[in-house]
This record gives structure tokens, C-alpha cells and sequence, in this order.
């Protein structure tokens, strides 16, 4: 949505995310500088007043039932452009507006817009900075955090999905995951496990949308003797959780729900800067297995209570029923990611 409707250089800023995740202090400054609501509010509005009649268009065109936000900036200059849209058609009321939070613990308090008829939120932690930026009780709604609902259906045997990924039966299997842009010292850390290990464990590299990283792990040799897969970026992220036996990764919330309701051990090996860094409240971070030389013997105490049953798959309906407030009739899903 804002990346095709909003103007130069505004439909660039989607683009920027990966460029300030790699120079921290640049996206601290990002960050902090808007987190007060006394600047936050006059940025998002100055915003407004050059991607405001973009957005309007767009929603004429698009004619939502419901206008579903998964991104901390997406609240504020959306609501006002159905606000104005709902004036300049002599609607009631504008078009109903959710946003479903999708950090666990520390969240950026552009999430919560007063504007949105609901906020669903994956923690009371969450629930409760909803609260101090002046949503009321009716507004959130504390819901767990959605996961796809392939992570709830039966997977083959975990040696046929290692048959399929092209991973070696018998060895136990770590898998690095640097999130969808391949982030992080990913080379640095299979080039650690290859020495530490000696070939006792192979390793799955997924390097999300870095093909230079994706080209060089391709083309090197392990001393240590390791079996090494790397991938691009893939969309069946719960098959490889389901072929290894442990996860190295970045502590993003949506992949530590993933690898809990797949029952992984979680290795944290970096977060976002300002974002994530109490993340690790939600699992058990594991080091043991490092110094032993083996991934066997890993134990995770937590991940199966947490991740038995998805229950935030079932956040559709309740957002069906946001709309049934509103007026009757099929819905159509407006998504903002």
C-alpha cells in the first residue's frame, strides 16, 4: 500500500529499513527522535499533508471493509486519511481500522493510535503501554501474536523433510536465520560453528534476500568438515524448523513465535537496535550446547507450553467482528505491512 500509493521519496521509505538496521546510531536517532507523542503527532501530520490525498485515492480504489496495519508507522496517517475520506463521501463513520502489534515487549509508541477501533496486542506488557498512550480497555485487545497457520499442521517425519532441504539424516542440524534480509554476522557464525564443531553438527543458513551473502556461503569451503545449506529467501521457513533441532537467530519476535510453536531450542545472536533488546524474556536462551559440541543433547523446557496450539491464528474472526460493528456483509481485507 504505502510503497504503490504514496510519492517519491515517500514509497522509498520501506526501502530504508535494512540500510538503518546496519548503521545502528542512525537508527537510534530514527527512533528515539520520534518516540515522544508531543513530536510524533506533528511529524505524522506534516506527513500526512504530502501522501494524505494519495492514500484517499487509493482507498477509493480499493473500497476496504477493514484497514488492517502490522506496522508501528502505518496508524496515524491512515486513520486521518479515512477520517477525511469518510467526510468527503458523507459516511458516518470512517472506514473501522485494527492494528494487530507485533513486537512482544518493547514497542515504538507509534503502534498505538487512539484513532483505531481496535489494537490487538501479543503481551499484557503491551496492552499496558496501550494503556499509558491513551487507548481504553474496549480498544485492546490482548491476543498472543498471529503465526501462519501452517505452523498448526502435521509435518512429514523429520528425515523426510531433511531428504527434501537436501540436509544429511543422521547429523543434528542447526538452523541460522538472519530474518528476511539475511541480516547479521551470518558467514561470521557458520564459520565459528564449522571450527567449533568440527563436522559433529550441519548447519542451514537462510539468507532471506542477500544474494551476495547467499553467493559466497555457496562457494566456500569448511575447514571444519561441516555440511553447510545455504538458501535464499524461502516460504517454508516451518518445514526447515521442523528438519533441524535448534535455531540460531536474531531476536525478532516472529520467528522466536515460529521456532516456540515448533518446539526449538532458540539461540539469540543479535537483535534491532532499541526494538527488541527484552525479547529474550519470552525464551530460554541456550549456550551449553556451544561448549559441549553437540546440539543432541539440547533440552528446552518452555517451548512446548508456549507453542502447542497457534491460538492467534484465530485472530481473523476477531477481526471479522470489527467489521460487523461497522456495517454487514463479506469483507474485504485492505493489509498494511
Amino acid at each position: 500500500m504505502w510503497k504503490e500509493h504514496t510519492p517519491r521519496p515517500f514509497n522509498n521509505m520501506p526501502d530504508s529499513y535494512s540500510f538503518l538496521v546496519h548503521h545502528g546510531m542512525l537508527w537510534r536517532m530514527a527512533y528515539h527522535s520520534i518516540q515522544p507523542r508531543a513530536v510524533h503527532i506533528p511529524y505524522l501530520s506534516a506527513m500526512y499533508a504530502f501522501v494524505g490525498k494519495h492514500l484517499s485515492d487509493a482507498f477509493d480504489r480499493y473500497d476496504p471493509d477493514l484497514v488492517v496495519s502490522v506496522h508501528p508507522l502505518m496508524q496515524h496517517v491512515n486513520c486521518r486519511a479515512l477520517a477525511a475520506r469518510a467526510k468527503r463521501l458523507g459516511r458516518a463513520a470512517p472506514t473501522p481500522f485494527a492494528t494487530v502489534v507485533t513486537d512482544f515487549t518493547t514497542c515504538h509508541n507509534t503502534w498505538f493510535c487512539k484513532s483505531v477501533d481496535k489494537c490487538f496486542v501479543p503481551t499484557e506488557f503491551c496492552r499496558q503501554l496501550g494503556k499509558r498512550m491513551g487507548l481504553s480497555d474496549d480498544q485492546l485487545v490482548l491476543y498472543g501474536l498471529p503465526i501462519r497457520p501452517v505452523f498448526d499442521k502435521k509435518l512429514p517425519a523429520k528425515n523426510t523433510l531433511r531428504k527434501k532441504l537436501g540436509l544429511l539424516p543422521d547429523v543434528p542440524a542447526i538452523l541460522l536465520v538472519g530474518g528476511g534480509e539475511g541480516m547479521g554476522k551470518l558467514q561470521a557464525t557458520v564459520e565459528q560453528l564449522d571450527a567449533k564443531l568440527q563436522g559433529s553438527a550441519q548447519i542451514a543458513v537462510i539468507c532471506g534476500r542477500n544474494k551476495k551473502l547467499l553467493q559466497k556461503l555457496q562457494s566456500h569451503r569448511w575447514p571444519g568438515g561441516s555440511h553447510v545449506v545455504p538458501c535464499g529467501f524461502v516460504n517454508n521457513i516451518h518445514e526447515w524448523m521442523g528438519a533441524v533441532d535448534t535455531i540460531i537467530t536474531k531476536a525478532g519476535p516472529g520467528t522466536i513465535a515460529e521456532a516456540l510453536i515448533s518446539g526449538l531450542p532458540i539461540l539469540l545472536n543479535g537483535n534491532v537496535p532499541c526494538q527488541v533488546r527484552l525479547q529474550t524474556k519470552q525464551q530460554v536462551l541456550l549456550t551449553s550446547w556451544l561448549t559441549s559440541c553437540t546440539v543432541s543433547h539440547v533440552h528446552i523446557s518452555k517451548s512446548g507450553a508456549l507453542g502447542q496450539v497457534p491460538l492467534s491464528t484465530a485472530i481473523l474472526p476477531r477481526l471479522y467482528k470489527v467489521i460487523c460493528v461497522s456495517r454487514q456483509g463479506l469483507a474485504t481485507l485492505l493489509l498494511h505491512a
